[in-house]
């Protein structure tokens, strides 16, 4: 399984997507990784699909591939999690909030 594989499963690319795409340099560090292994299972090779390293997934069950998608956007989603509390993530996730994908305020004073 690639990265691009795994992008297309779990991350949606439309410009209506609430998640805001991890800079690769974010991805890459091992630092953004830290104390993330012990709420994923199948952390290892999760963390290498995500850093792009391709996955032999031949000899693998149906059920082991699912278990391992499962821990591909776990630990995506934690990474997310983390990314948009940096500077370059708020950025990003201001760009979004511009743009209107999460809403309007429903208030008639607000703007």
């Amino acid at each position: 399984m690639s990265r691009e594989n795994f992008r297309s499963l779990y991350i949606d690319d439309s410009p209506r997507s609430w998640l805001v795409d991890v800079d690769d340099y974010y991805l890459q560090s091992s630092v953004s990784y830290y104390g993330l292994n012990v709420y994923v299972q199948n952390y290892s090779r999760a963390s290498q699909i995500i850093k792009g390293r391709r996955i032999d997934t031949s000899s693998m069950t149906k059920d082991q591939v699912a278990s391992l998608v499962d821990s591909c956007k776990l630990l995506y989603g934690l990474l997310h999690q983390r990314f948009i509390c940096s500077e370059d993530g708020m950025k990003k996730l201001y760009v979004k909030y511009q743009r209107g994908i999460y809403g309007k305020c429903p208030r008639s004073a607000c703007n």
